[in-house]
């Protein structure tokens, strides 16, 4: 048949192998025709190209020999150049073959086109001459079928044709591997364009294929090479030349199982035997599919619509970066898998196993990983001590303390000055006794100046009639009423009635003269003036009264001297009233401090009579009008003064408002009044400030209210307290930058503050459980919480002010270790998981029943050795098993990189479609069952006519 190659046909040339034409002249044969198979010049294929690839490849066969090809060829055994030639005919072979294997895979929907038609038309016949019908035939030939294509492009002819039965197989194999390329890398490429969940979601016919190139690509393109090599090996081992396509078909298969069947004994046979040697790192597909299971299963992974449990989504969690944070926050930090997915169920398991006989590992993490912890911890613990803090705090409290102490005692001093100027200096009795003094004395002036007026009025022993005195007085009473009468005080008309008589009638009685007269005026007229001042002496009545009686008495006295004796007597009148009016005017504060009582003595005592005049103003004018000198105005200045309560401001205050009008007599005494009041509010303010502080603060004995103060109260050994007494106050961020402020902002002071705040740090996120080491251990979550907690973070942000980047870096960890250690709050029941006890491989009893049997004849030697070999196997698999179990689950839950690859290997979701057997080898098979099937059109060929006779 020709082919599109025809036409490189060399004219003439008739070689018998494809490289024949490169063979050199005195050659007889190529190194490999020594090994067999039909690779004689008669069989060789006599197109000039194929000659030509032939006598390359010998000459390549040739040059593989040895570099010295003299010494090569005159070698007796050949040994090492006949097994460079075997391979390298095996290469050329191989290479030769595989494009033949891509053909045949581009042209299988036409080849099943084909096949149709011949199974169709086979049966039809079949059918025909069973009903006595004729031989019918109705297959068609596309020109897309494998067959075809390859006769197109004149495969046959470009094909190597190995020299040596490894060769051949190699030949074969090419073709299945080059048939199965295409297939393994669409599929791969479209798994991975449409995902796991698109590859399930295919057609039935495609999903076998992609949704295992799309779980695992490699797995796919490993299992398919290898039973499309396996299925060429077994071709090529029964049908080397491929002249049977009924045993090249059977070989293929054939192949493929036993690859089948040899991988799956194999690796029971390595576990037994490993089993049996105590293996401790025993490990199979059934432990880690079990291992994968129980993880699966404590993780809550239920079966979706389809009924298929899918791991991916706690395998992304097992692999996911941001969820191992951790690891880069704290280096050396390794999380369990219960740790890095937060699955409750997967706390619950590594709770029950590090509750058990297997809590070794689990407490071995805990340790390194709290170690870990620590030494990260370590790194930003405050270098300095709380001590440093609070003396920080003392100091400045002192500092504050003694300048207000300070203050206050200088204000104070002011004070005290402006104030002793202001304190009187003489007793209330030295006082009174100063002002009666001076007013006894002006009284004794106004005395001698009456006096002289009245000796200018020389009528005083004037001789008057007695009876018409009387006669006057009478007449003036009898115009009054009797109501009127009776405000006349009856002592002085007694005395008016006795003038001019005598008590004893023998003795005459004595003259009545002038001065007794006006004295008897002056008298009525002190009465009138009393009634006048007095409502309860009758007042205006008794006044009017008195009155009319005086006028008698006037002109009884002008009837009887000149104009000019009435005039000086006028002007002694009008001295005498001044006198009166001035000294003994009733009511008068001036004729009260000078009046007399019963004994001669003053009815006021000394020290009433400055009051007297300081207690209202006008008593006060009165008193300057009679005397304004220095000893007056000071005794009543000190009067005044000492009316102030006490000795501090307040009092000067509300002596000024009290006493303004009186104080408004004495110039510039207000200023200084004000002036010591104001000093004095300085010095209470000064003390009330230092009072205040000493509140706040504290002072011996008494602790301090404020934060400052309270921080105080504890001594450095008591650090964690006082810290503990800033985070319950009502503001914490406030309190806390109050301490700071306080402390001056002193960085080596605020690493202090920070020390102590660490104390309160460990003593709040440190459980009371403790490492190997006895060092406490670190709880993620306590520590999370205690840093996040709003009024620990406001304090935390003030005291790590300067350094911000410790306090992030704390809270990174704090924030990586919230979800660490889950087992420890899962609390699931404490159970050991999987059982931790491994059988004996051989109780003594089993051997012994088996002896005893073989002694009784009960049972053969070889069924004793094989019965106690399988028992042995049995247990020694079981188990390792269970030891492997406990191990590689223990490992899985403290390991999320041997949980995710356990998990995605063993995928329930996978594991079905992984199961499947290869299939894409399968497609290479069409051309040989379509050769199968053509075998009745060529009768001739014994082996077909052989394969065809069960027919």
């Amino acid at each position: 048949m020709s082919g599109p190659w025809e036409k490189f046909k060399t004219p003439g040339v008739q070689a018998s192998g494809p490289w024949e034409k490169y063979r050199n002249s005195n050659q007889a044969s190529a190194p490999w025709e020594n090994f067999g198979g039909s690779t004689s010049a008669a069989a060789a294929p006599q197109d000039p190209t194929k000659a030509a690839l032939a006598q390359g490849l010998d000459a390549q066969a040739q040059q593989m020999l040895s570099p010295d090809d003299a010494q090569l060829q005159g070698r007796q055994d050949g040994t090492w150049a006949n097994a460079r030639a075997v391979t390298g005919d095996a290469l050329a072979a191989f290479a030769s073959r595989v494009p033949k294997g891509v053909v045949n895979f581009v042209g299988l929907p036409g080849t099943l086109v084909d096949m149709g038609s011949d199974i169709t038309s086979w049966a039809a016949s079949n059918v025909s001459q069973a009903l006595g019908g004729p031989e019918l035939n109705f297959s068609v030939r596309t020109p897309v079928s494998g067959q075809a294509l390859n006769d197109a492009i004149g495969m046959d002819e470009l094909l190597y044709e190995p020299r040596t039965y490894g060769g051949k197989i190699a030949g074969r194999v090419g073709e299945e591997v080059g048939a199965a390329v295409i297939p393994i890398a669409g599929f791969m490429g479209a798994a991975s364009r449409m995902g796991t969940q698109g590859a399930r979601e295919a057609p039935r016919l495609l999903r076998d294929f992609l949704e295992r190139a799309a779980i695992d690509p490699k797995r796919f393109a490993q299992q398919e090479s290898a039973v499309a090599t396996a299925a060429g090996i077994g071709a090529g081992t029964l049908d080397p030349d491929q002249e049977n396509p009924l045993l090249d078909l059977v070989g293929a298969f054939s192949g493929a199982g036993i690859y089948g069947a040899g991988k799956t004994l194999m690796g029971a046979g390595g576990n037994v035997i490993n089993a049996i040697r105590g293996d401790p790192n025993y490990a199979d597909e059934v432990v880690r599919q079990h291992v994968a299971d129980i993880l699966a299963d404590h993780a809550n992974v239920r079966p979706d619509a389809s009924g298929t449990a899918d791991t991916s989504d706690l395998v992304s969690m097992l692999l996911d970066p941001a969820r191992r944070e951790i690891e880069t926050v704290i280096p050396g930090f390794r999380p369990s898998s219960a740790d890095v997915t937060a699955n409750p169920g997967l706390a619950s398991l590594e709770y029950s196993r590090q509750s058990g006989q297997g809590a070794g590992p689990f407490n071995a993490r805990r340790t390194s990983n709290n170690a870990a912890v620590e030494s990260v911890m370590r790194g930003y613990e405050p270098v300095e001590t709380p001590g440093v803090f609070r003396e920080a705090l003392q100091d400045e409290a002192d500092r504050r303390l003694s300048d207000a102490a300070v203050a206050e005692m200088n204000a104070r001093e002011v004070f005290d000055t402006l104030l002793g100027d202001l304190t009187p200096q003489t007793s209330r009795s030295g006082r009174g006794a100063l002002v009666r003094e001076d007013l006894e004395n002006l009284l004794a002036a106004e005395r001698d100046k009456v006096n002289r007026a009245y000796s200018e009025f020389d009528v005083a022993a004037r001789p008057v009639d007695a009876e018409e005195l009387q006669g006057a007085i009478a007449s003036a009473r009898e115009a009054l009423t009797t109501a009127e009468r009776s405000w006349i005080p009856e002592g002085t008309l007694d005395r008016i009635e006795a003038l001019g008589k005598s008590a004893d009638p023998e003795v005459p009685p004595e003259p009545v003269r002038m001065r007794e007269v006006t004295s008897l005026l002056s008298m009525l007229g002190q009465q009138k003036r009393a009634a006048l001042a007095r409502p309860e002496n009758g007042g205006d009545y008794a006044a009017s009264a008195i009155d009319n009686v005086m006028n008698a008495m006037q002109r009884f006295i002008d009837a009887r001297i000149t104009p000019d004796e009435k005039q000086a007597w006028e002007a002694a009148k009008r001295a005498n009233f001044e006198k009166m009016e001035k000294f003994r005017r009733p009511g008068s504060p001036v004729a009260e401090v000078l009046r007399e009582g019963v004994g001669g003595r003053y009815s006021v005592p000394d020290e009433n009579v400055a009051s007297r005049f300081a207690n209202r103003e006008t008593a006060l004018d009165e008193l300057f009008k009679l005397s304004n000198s220095p000893e007056t105005r000071g005794a009543i200045r000190d009067e005044i003064l000492s009316r102030s309560r006490g000795s501090d401001a307040r009092s000067l205050e509300k002596l000024r408002e009290q006493y303004a009008a009186q104080i408004s007599r004495f110039p510039g005494l207000d200023d200084e009044l004000k002036k010591a009041a104001d000093a004095g509010r300085t010095a209470e303010g000064f003390g009330a400030a230092r009072t205040e502080l000493e509140r706040d603060l504290g002072a011996p004995g008494r602790p301090g209210r404020s934060v400052v103060g309270k921080y105080l109260q504890y001594g450095g050994e008591n650090a964690e307290r006082a810290i503990s007494a800033v985070l319950a106050s009502k503001d914490p961020a406030a309190a806390a930058d109050e301490l700071v402020q306080f402390a001056g902002n002193n960085p080596r002071a605020l690493e202090g503050a920070r020390a102590a705040f660490w104390q309160k740090l460990k003593k709040e996120t440190r459980s009371a459980e403790k490492r190997a080491d006895g060092a406490q251990m670190w709880r993620g979550d306590w520590l999370n919480e205690f840093l996040t907690e709003p009024r620990t973070a406001a304090v935390a942000e003030r005291l790590y002010s300067d350094k911000p980047e410790h306090l992030d870096a704390l809270r990174a960890i704090g924030a990586a270790l919230q979800n660490t250690d889950l087992r420890t709050r899962a609390r699931a029941p404490s159970t050991s998981g999987t059982a931790q006890s491994v059988n004996n491989v051989l109780t003594p009893e089993t051997l012994q029943s088996r002896v005893y049997a073989y002694a009784r004849g009960q049972i053969s030697g070889t069924f004793l050795a094989s019965s106690i070999a399988a028992v042995a196997a049995r247990r020694a698999v079981r188990g390792a098993r269970a030891d492997a179990i406990n191990r590689m689950l223990d490992e899985a839950l403290l390991d999320p990189n041997a949980a995710a690859f356990l998990l995605e290997q063993y995928n329930p979701a996978n594991r079905a479609a992984l199961a499947k057997k290869a299939k894409v080898w399968l497609g290479n098979q069409a051309n040989a069952f379509m050769e199968v099937l053509a075998e009745d059109d060529e009768p001739e060929d014994p082996v077909k006519e052989w394969a065809g006779g069960g027919r």
